[in-house]
């Protein structure tokens, strides 16, 4: 009983039904079929259970005929052994080819070489079937007749509409070794993700088809959905920023080009596949709201504060970007690479009332003091502002909680600008917000330098400084207003 509960076990785990034509019967076997190669026209298939085992094995290039009841031709000091095992008898036949192509056979009973009679005959018919239904080595001989009867074309159609994985597979790699047509590689990439199931492979084969094939927009756009199935963030990073440079974009295979990277798993992989695909897609606006999306969904602050930065110091960005990537940088959770993020896409040229407008909502989003007043010091430093957009600065001072560097910020507005009554207007009132009293002054102090103070303003100066709770500052601010007037 335990052997017989080994026994099934054994074939529930290793096992793959496979009905297999015989002599115009169907036959179902249990098994498993544990090794594969095909190299340099070298190919062996092996199928075993624990009382069969089949296996077959060619070099060169074999053709079985139709149905698989013979050997078609061979190609010059070609060979193909088949193999059949059950329980202890093992039978095998030899087809061999000579220089001039001529094809001998030899039958095997075990070690012994035995004549061919009916029976043997039967056999080898038998077995030639199996092999070409449901081997590697079968599949290259149906490949090969398509071809001889219907070309490239009729073979990448058979291999969009077979359902059998493995002859599907080998449809591809013979289609490989031909020239196809734009056409036929769009209609035998989809299937590449259903039957090459290692990442690596899969990224070899789109790698070598875009190389191999004529490009199209539509070509590429099915290259990206097929890379989209492969599982390594390594091997995904590679075929993308591989593909990108060298094949033809559009709007749509822009995008679907980015749909494929937010399939990174990985945080670094993703930012490097992101600055090797940005210089490609970014003149397509359909993928500027994909792109910015795949961006936010780095988990990694770093990370994503080095893709924010490498694509915000290419050249010739335009301001759309650069809006697009402050907006994308309040996804950042560590303040310091929120402020590099930020920091970067500044001092691009001229201003933009939309991009100076995100800057300062993502900037508002930074929870430290210090990374906060840096950051909009920055944008104060390099950037044109407006008097209106001065204004905003003024008012977003008011998200820092720190005194010192509150009044930080609004020191360097003082002095670096000539103030007009509306920006003033919102500095006093973040003056009046700050809670230290000798802050307040230092920034009132600086506003005072201005060279000039519309008469509203000094009305609205003198109110704010009734408001200090320090009386010894409030007398210092009014004696610096007397000198001034």
């Amino acid at each position: 009983m335990l052997v017989i509960a080994i026994l099934i076990a054994a074939t529930n785990l290793l096992g793959d039904n496979t009905n297999i034509l015989v002599g115009g019967k169907r036959i179902q076997e249990v098994g498993v079929i544990y090794g594969y190669q095909s190299e340099d026209n070298y190919v062996t298939y092996r199928w075993t259970n624990l009382f069969r085992d089949f296996q077959a094995r060619m070099v060169g290039v074999v053709t079985i005929s139709r149905h698989g009841r013979s050997i078609a031709a061979m190609q010059p000091d070609s060979y193909l052994s088949i193999s059949e095992r059950e329980y202890f008898s093992t039978r095998k036949v030899v087809f061999e080819s000579d220089a001039n192509g001529a094809i001998s056979r030899t039958f095997f009973q075990g070690a012994i070489i035995n004549d061919i009679g009916a029976q043997e005959e039967e056999w080898i018919k038998e077995i030639l079937i199996i092999t070409y239904y449901e081997t590697p080595i079968g599949f290259h001989s149906k490949a090969n007749s398509i071809l001889a009867d219907g070309g490239v074309a009729a073979l990448a159609e058979a291999a969009a509409r077979t359902e059998n994985s493995s002859e599907a597979k080998t449809f591809i790699e013979v289609l490989m070794d031909h020239d196809i047509s734009t056409r036929d590689a769009e209609k035998i990439t989809p299937i590449a993700a259903q039957v090459i199931s290692s990442s690596s492979g899969l990224r070899e084969f789109l790698l070598t088809l875009s190389e191999k094939v004529p490009g199209s927009p539509e070509l590429s756009e099915a290259l990206f959905a097929t890379a989209r199935q492969i599982s390594s963030s390594s091997e995904l990073r590679r075929v993308l920023v591989g593909l990108a440079p060298n094949v033809p974009l559009d709007e749509k295979a822009a995008v679907e080009l980015v749909i494929a990277t937010e399939q990174i798993s990985s945080s670094s992989e993703k930012s490097t596949t992101i600055q090797g695909i940005a210089p490609y897609i970014l003149e397509h606006h359909l993928a500027r709201a994909d792109l910015m999306r795949a961006i936010g969904g780095i988990s990694s602050s770093s990370e994503m504060s080095r893709a924010i930065r490498y694509i915000a110091e290419l050249e010739n960005i335009d301001v759309g970007i650069l809006t697009g990537l402050a907006v994308t940088a309040s996804s950042i959770s560590s303040s310091s690479e929120h402020r590099r993020a930020l920091e970067a896409t500044t001092g691009k040229g001229d201003n933009d009332a939309d991009y100076v407008g995100a800057y300062l909502e993502s900037a508002k989003q930074i929870s430290s003091s210090s990374e906060l007043s840096r950051a909009l010091i920055t944008l104060v430093n390099n950037v044109p502002l407006t008097d209106s957009e001065l204004a905003d600065v003024c008012t977003a001072t008011k998200s820092i909680s720190s005194s010192s560097e509150m009044a930080r910020v609004l020191v360097q507005v003082a002095n670096k600008n000539e103030l007009e009554a509306f920006s003033i207007s919102a500095y006093l009132k973040a003056v009046a917000y700050n809670s230290s009293s000798s802050e307040q002054q230092r920034s009132l102090e600086a506003l005072l330098k201005q060279d000039t103070l519309p008469e509203e303003s000094q009305k609205q100066l003198i109110r704010t400084i009734r408001t200090i709770s320090s009386s010894s500052v409030r007398e210092n601010l009014f004696d610096r207003l007397m000198e001034r007037n």
